[in-house]
């Protein structure tokens, strides 16, 4: 299958800050449920690579990233 990407390349790119509100929003919610989606599976592997990938895609725009904390609880979190 031929890539649809290879000659792709990226002039320009808006940071969070330029980013309307709403645009800003709906990222973080939809890192926001992919993160949840992986947690769900209580595969290890599948929240880390999850974790990578939403940690890069915020850096990328220029924010500081994520780091996910694992709690045994959920009670831990109240």
């Amino acid at each position: 299958m031929k890539d649809p990407w290879k000659d792709f390349k990226v002039e320009k790119c808006m940071g969070l800050k330029q980013m309307h509100p709403m645009q800003v929003e709906s990222l973080m919610d939809f890192i926001g449920l992919s993160l949840m989606a992986a947690a769900e599976t209580g595969e290890d592997d599948l929240i880390t690579q999850t974790e990578q990938k939403a940690d890069e895609l915020i850096r990328i725009f220029g924010g500081s990233g994520i780091r996910i904390k694992k709690v045994k609880d959920r009670r831990e979190l109240h």
